[in-house]
């Protein structure tokens, strides 16, 4: 299947995660780049201003309708949207998202993981969109782990109910407690304890099954660095 591509406010974009060097980007306009030297910002989209660590950085009016936002390796950020959504965003990620929100839905577009608790409105349903999958929820709490550079995608739900949709294959619903996994184009679903899946917002990794390869390449990206093992 043909990845898709996300929406860019850019002609063209260069930025990656593993090309950005040490430090968190926010790209608020074609030609503006925001560097933020902090291991954890608290970046706001709900006032008329962005606010990082509680300082305001930049007025929204100065700005494209379309943000991005890089996380490299050995970083995480806690970004609010304007309808005061909250997504955790792990390392090595990368958000694509409207400064404001439109009337109908509400649509982020993400490479990488986040967590994400959603603010309810019946009438804009919140659209999570990767390269291979969709989830549509309306206010619920779940992890997103769809690295495009990863085999597996997996979405795991703590609270609520989302859908599920990808390219040529039927929905799933999923109930909390449940992780839908895709891999190799072919989906599945089982039980496990949401909390093993988003406890990395707190600093805690949880593995029980979990192969080697997997372990090293996810503390990689949680400390920034390269290990070699046998």
């Amino acid at each position: 299947m043909k990845a898709r591509t996300f929406p860019l406010f850019l002609s063209e974009t260069t930025f990656f995660p593993d090309s950005i060097g040490k430090d968190i980007v926010l790209i608020v306009t074609d030609d503006k780049a925001i560097t933020l030297d902090q291991k954890e910002p608290l970046i706001n989209y709900e006032s008329e201003q962005i606010i990082v660590d509680k300082e305001e950085i930049i007025s929204k009016e100065k700005i494209a309708s379309f943000n991005q936002l890089f996380i490299p390796h050995g970083n995480q950020s806690t970004l609010t949207f304007s309808d005061g959504s909250v997504a955790y965003v792990n390392a090595g990620s990368r958000l694509v998202y409207p400064v404001e929100f439109g009337k109908d839905k509400r649509e982020i577009f993400v490479d990488g993981e986040v967590y994400l608790d959603i603010t309810p409105d019946k009438n804009r349903p919140f659209i999570v969109k990767t390269s291979e999958l969709d989830v549509t929820v309306l206010g619920t709490k779940l992890n997103v782990h769809t690295y495009e550079s990863e085999k597996q995608k997996n979405v795991t739900l703590v609270s609520g109910s989302v859908r599920i949709s990808s390219p040529g294959k039927k929905d799933f619903i999923l109930k909390p407690n449940e992780m839908y996994t895709l891999e190799d184009g072919q989906p599945a679903i089982e039980t496990v304890n949401a909390y093993d899946k988003i406890a990395w917002i707190n600093g805690i990794y949880i593995f029980r099954g979990t192969s080697l390869d997997t372990i090293i390449h996810t503390l990689e990206k949680y400390y920034g660095v390269k290990i070699d093992y046998d």
